[in-house]
């Protein structure tokens, strides 16, 4: 090989080695920028999150406050959303499990299993976190509450804020007419004997949220139907026990024995002292919702039951018992009061079944 040859040799193979330490060198600032890059990041994501945990209360779940997540979600939605806009969608859904309190954690992993934390994303955190954490309340236990609403004459201003907030969870913007009037006639269902027709009365407007008044009320009159006749028809056992007249008189007249008298409740004039004269059950009977087509299956007549009907047959000075035990809705109670609390108690008559003759039974 010549002098040029070799010269134009070596030329070459300096500039293919300049070429390769340029590459080289581009490739060392991309890796270094690169690294720089995703220090800088980390380190805002610390910083942001450092600062939304100091911001963001944990959770703790307590329905009976009212402390629910869609409550407390609703107070930091903005702060995570907004001042946490950096954080990627797995760096939020991380940082909402770490504000959960130890139990409401735990129960949210188990929910989940067999995923873990870290395999659900933000929406499905928020959605799971919802389903468990829910308001237990219906909207009209809700609504009622909202009714419910006292000022304690002392902070009008926290008042205000009360006012406004169960209004916002009652959904009250979104009543009906339909519904704010089953609402209002279940309210004025006020009387413990009351107790089973407004359980009844809230599992149908729950069920059928567009129901009206009039379709509230025809259904229930027609549950208390199917109630009094399944009572009527599946009791225990009749006996009829035919009873000398003359012969009970004497019995009864030598028995006797001084009555005591029993303190009368203050409250007593909030239930009737005997069974309504249209179905039994102890209310007043102008509360009575037995409908008035009803037909007695003694007397062929409208307007009761067959267990109350007056048209009950007597033969040659004796009286019939249609049934030898009763039942708690021919038993007679009253409110008492003692050391300044209210007791329901049965009144004591010393027998469950009471002889007497045609004429105070008709009276």
């Amino acid at each position: 090989m010549d002098s040029t040859a070799l010269k134009l040799f070596l030329t070459q193979q300096q500039e293919a080695h300049k070429e390769q330490l340029v590459f080289l060198q581009q490739q060392q600032e991309k890796l270094l920028e690169t690294i720089l890059k995703k220090i800088g990041t980390q380190t805002d994501h610390t910083s942001i999150l450092n600062s939304l945990n100091g911001r963001i209360a944990t959770f703790k779940y307590n329905s009976e406050d009212g402390e629910t997540f869609d409550r407390w979600f609703g107070r930091y939605e903005d702060v995570i959303k907004v001042d946490g806009a950096q954080l990627d969608d797995a760096s939020k859904a991380r940082f909402l499990v770490t504000k959960l309190d130890k139990h409401e954690a735990e129960q949210f992993r188990n929910h989940i299993l067999p995923k873990r934390p870290a395999e659900v994303n933000f929406d499905e955190t928020v959605a799971m976190l919802r389903k468990l954490f829910n308001e237990t309340k219906s909207v009209t236990r809700l609504r009622y509450e909202l009714l419910s609403v006292k000022f304690d004459g002392y902070d009008r201003k926290i008042y205000t804020g009360l006012v406004k907030s169960r209004f916002s969870v009652a959904q009250w913007s979104t009543m009906t007419e339909d519904q704010a009037q089953c609402l209002l006639w279940i309210m004025g269902l006020q009387s413990h004997e009351h107790a089973d027709l407004r359980a009844r009365a809230l599992r149908e407007l729950e069920h059928d949220s567009r129901i009206t008044l009039t379709e509230l009320t025809d259904r229930l009159d027609q549950v208390i139907a199917l109630r009094n006749d399944a009572d009527f028809m599946g009791g225990p056992s009749s006996t009829i026990n035919a009873v000398n007249i003359n012969r009970a008189k004497q019995q009864h007249h030598s028995s006797r024995r001084p009555s005591q008298a029993h303190p009368k409740s203050k409250n007593s004039c909030q239930s009737p002292n005997t069974p309504c004269y249209k179905c039994g059950q102890m209310h007043w009977a102008r509360d009575c919702k037995l409908s008035s087509n009803t037909v007695c299956r003694n007397c062929s007549k409208t307007g009761h039951l067959a267990k109350v009907c007056k048209s009950k047959r007597s033969v040659n000075n004796t009286i019939f018992i249609s049934q030898s035990s009763a039942r708690n809705r021919n038993r007679i109670y009253y409110d008492v009061e003692i050391e300044g609390k209210k007791i329901r108690m049965q009144l004591d008559t010393g027998a469950e079944v009471t002889l007497m003759n045609s004429k105070d039974w008709m009276r």
